[in-house]
């Protein structure tokens, strides 16, 4: 009898124990179902998320306009010497340096600083069959930002390589403008472009020709 009694008292504590447990089981999937459905804090982790891909892209807007617009005035640098010394009979040290100086004026808002000018005139004379050589009568070239011009091809010699003339618009004799500009370019936020896209520096180049209009050949006195 009192083994009896000592199963069914067992037995009691074991129900006991079982319904506690599917309470504490019930509870926790109870918690559980309550914190998926709850959407307090979503937006503010769904901002945090988004946030660093925004700033990239907005910075990245920002970089590839002010890019196409220096790029944009670095060409105009070059078509306005140019054409400006292709108007002339001759030009002098002087007449180059407000030229130069011009230029800085066309850079405005961008910093001009660092950027390089070269200009010249060269000549051409046909060899045989389609094949021309090209002789530097005189050039004039200036670091805006620094003081003083320099000669960035040397009088007699041929062009440097990087400037190739198309021979179609080449004539045995002709004289020929040539303006050469490079600027670099440092993005707003140079470091952080240069870790994540690798790009510290973009460097713009713009090459212009002009033929003289008033004469063959424009001389340098």
């Amino acid at each position: 009898m009192k083994r009896v009694q000592g199963f069914e008292t067992g037995q009691k504590v074991m129900r006991a124990r079982q319904k506690e447990h599917g309470v504490r089981t019930g509870a926790l999937w109870s918690w559980l179902r309550r914190f998926g459905d709850d959407r307090n804090g979503v937006a503010a982790v769904e901002f945090a998320v988004i946030l660093p891909v925004f700033l990239i892209l907005l910075v990245g807007m920002i970089e590839l306009t002010t890019v196409l617009s220096v790029d944009r005035k670095v060409g105009r640098i070059g078509s306005s010497v140019a054409d400006l010394i292709a108007r002339e009979t001759e030009v002098n040290s002087a007449m180059m340096n407000d030229l130069f100086s011009a230029s800085e004026q066309i850079m405005t808002p961008y910093n001009a600083t660092g950027t390089v000018i070269e200009s010249g005139v060269v000549e051409f004379e046909k060899k045989s069959g389609n094949t021309f050589t090209t002789e530097v009568l005189w050039s004039a070239g200036k670091v805006l930002g620094n003081s003083g011009t320099t000669e960035p091809w040397s009088k007699g010699s041929p062009l440097p390589k990087g400037i190739n003339i198309p021979n179609t618009i080449k004539t045995d004799g002709a004289c020929l403008v040539i303006t050469q500009v490079t600027h670099v370019y440092e993005p707003i936020l140079g470091e952080v472009m240069d870790t994540l896209l690798g790009i510290g520096t973009i460097t713009l180049e713009d090459l212009y020709f002009s033929e003289p209009r008033q004469t063959n050949c424009i001389q340098y006195r």
